[in-house]
């Protein structure tokens, strides 16, 4: 059972993974066939091997394009980008359909309790990307509303109006999620609502 339990060691070293759910999930793949297994384990090999950060926005890519496809795609509205600190907060925007502009992803947010600092994700290449491109006429924050995604709001904020003061700085709105009963809200989301209010 050595094997069994580094397999559990393994999964529970991913995000949201406890050792109950590590315990589940190594249990599920020794019901799986060898070609599942196999499939698996090449699926996760071929990230590292085939996959790479494009060079303007930081989204994921392969690599043997020169950037992603949404940079590429000279149908999206080259003056808006929208600022997120994950892939998979550009996915969840992506999916809604609604937004046809850029994006730069931080991956990570200014976190001093975490030991994550401004060297530690892609803010000086938004900075630089600002500076560059004369197309950009609007940023908007799309960061999560906590006390790391306003510590890095306030410092792109101060860090691209040095470098250009004729670009609008926005930020997505916060509120009360529509279906949710007033009472239940916490504060912040709710001084945040009134604050936003239209």
């Amino acid at each position: 059972m050595v094997i069994v339990e580094r397999l559990i060691n393994e999964l529970s070293k991913l995000p949201g993974i406890g050792r109950k759910s590590a315990m589940r999930l190594a249990f599920h793949l020794l019901n799986q066939s060898l070609d599942d297994l196999t499939d698996l384990s090449k699926a996760i090999i071929e990230v590292p091997m085939n996959i790479k950060e494009c060079d303007i926005c930081h989204n994921f890519m392969d690599k043997k394009d020169n950037v992603c496809s949404i940079c590429s795609d000279n149908k999206r509205n080259k003056e808006k980008v929208v600022v997120i600190s994950t892939v998979q907060d550009l996915m969840a925007i992506e999916e809604v359909g609604h937004y046809r502009g850029q994006y730069h992803v931080l991956h990570g947010l200014i976190s001093p309790l975490k030991g994550i600092g401004i060297d530690d994700i892609r803010l000086d290449s938004l900075v630089e990307r600002v500076k560059g491109e004369s197309e950009i006429k609007e940023i908007i924050f799309a960061l999560t509303p906590n006390t790391d995604g306003e510590t890095t709001s306030i410092y792109l904020k101060n860090s691209i109006q040095k470098v250009n003061n004729n670009i609008k700085i926005t930020q997505i709105a916060k509120g009360v999620p529509i279906g949710s009963e007033i009472e239940y809200v916490d504060k912040m989301t709710l001084m945040k609502a009134i604050e936003n209010r239209t």
